[in-house]
């Protein structure tokens, strides 16, 4: 009898903390074939790098770095005080590359009212549910839902066509409309089945319980995580110190970026199209561009990946910074496809690879569907940001990386 009721109340208690009330169940985890595969768990831990840093021997590293940054900086001051004219040059390229400012405000205002939109319509399910015919609800939710998401890339490609080619600017829009949407996906897709489980009758009326309060849902949306949680684990306080550390080395990056661009890029490009290029002159050309692009694609990664998401991170006390792994040590594509992104890998193996196998295909289509899409993304990105279309990622990654990637297991 006293076993009993201790497993009743600990039955109860493990029924609680959702969003920070009452639980009416934890995440699912009925479905065994899907809970066969790993799911993705945050807990606190650093960035690799910021351990990394750590060891003396590689803070002389950094240390250097910053010096050869600073050394580049007081080159370029110079050099466009010496210049003015090359100087304003530059900046009509920067100017012209992130033109129509306030259309990318615009866009950024609307891209951040939309998910409050989808979970006021979410909300609006879950009474509906209560109210009218159950399937007739939910029918009508799902086309609701699918016709918002189609109106948000419609609307999304729409306006950065009709702007034109502003590569800057366009990448600002269709960066920021994709993490909405991941995010606005991951919250449905998590919060739905909770939802069509909950059953009025037996459960009481707790129907607020299945949804997060607009504290946790704004925490989400801006917290460097595209899986939707009950609870992430935070930090006690924020390192301030950290921050503006964190936010010098994005500018650094943006900066050194700039002068790369601007210095080789531009020059290099400027007459293609215009007159005919020799053989030698198009290898050249290649081999500067292949150097150039693969300092671009540091920058990125150091600037974006590590310190750009560690300044939100902190800002907002999220504990979990493994944002990518130590892709640096890959010996495949499939590796290195795995580790360089954590943050979007986390989704697709979440929601394209687990799901497409819980309905029944198997692994090897799984995968190839979850490349198809991965590249798919990806184009459209790279296409309405440069103003045309090249699927060179999508032929890298059904070739070369579809050969060889695995699935992940922990």
């Amino acid at each position: 009898m006293g076993h009993n009721a201790a497993s009743e109340k600990h039955s109860k208690k493990s029924s609680k903390e959702l969003n920070g009330n009452t639980k009416i169940t934890q995440e699912n985890q009925n479905d065994s074939k899907k809970a066969a595969l790993p799911k993705k768990v945050y807990t606190h831990r650093n960035s690799v790098l910021t351990d990394l840093m750590e060891v003396n021997h590689l803070q002389t590293v950094y240390n250097i770095s910053v010096a050869i940054f600073v050394l580049l900086l007081i080159n370029l001051t110079i050099y466009y005080i010496a210049l003015p004219e090359i100087y304003w040059k530059d900046m009509e390229v920067l100017f012209w590359a992130v033109s129509n400012k306030q259309l990318i405000l615009k866009m950024l205002i609307f891209f951040h009212i939309f998910p409050f939109l989808v979970l006021y319509g979410f909300k609006t399910w879950i009474r509906a549910r209560n109210k009218i015919n159950t399937k007739l609800a939910d029918v009508l939710f799902l086309f609701i839902y699918i016709t918002s998401i189609t109106f948000l890339f419609v609307v999304t490609s729409y306006k950065v066509v009709q702007i034109g080619f502003r590569p800057i600017s366009n990448f600002i829009i269709i960066s920021e409309q994709i993490r909405i949407f991941m995010k606005v996906y991951s919250f449905v897709r998590e919060s739905a089945p909770r939802v069509l489980q909950y059953v009025p009758s037996k459960d009481g009326k707790q129907e607020h319980y299945l949804y997060p309060t607009i504290s946790h849902y704004s925490y989400y949306l801006y917290c460097p995580a595209t899986i939707y949680k009950d609870s992430y684990p935070r930090k006690k306080e924020i390192n301030y110190n950290f921050v503006a550390a964190q936010l010098f080395r994005f500018f650094a990056c943006i900066v050194i970026s700039y002068c790369a661009c601007v210095r080789f890029l531009v020059n290099i490009y400027r007459d293609v199209g215009s007159t005919p290029f020799t053989m030698k002159e198009a290898v050249m050309t290649l081999a500067v561009s292949m150097f150039l692009g693969t300092l671009c694609m540091f920058m990125m990664f150091y600037g974006f990946l590590h310190s750009w998401l560690n300044i939100w991170a902190e800002l907002l006390r999220f504990a979990d910074r493994e944002f990518y792994k130590d892709w640096w040590n890959s010996t495949s594509f499939s590796q290195y496809y795995k580790k360089w992104n954590a943050v979007v890998y986390d989704w697709l193996y979440a929601y394209v690879y687990i799901d497409l196998n819980q309905i029944g295909l198997s692994r090897s289509l799984s995968l190839v569907l979850v490349f198809i899409f991965s590249s798919a993304i990806h184009e459209y990105l790279i296409a309405l940001s440069l103003g045309f279309f090249y699927p060179v990622l999508a032929v890298t990654y059904l070739t070369v990386g579809g050969k060889n990637f695995e699935v992940y297991s922990k």
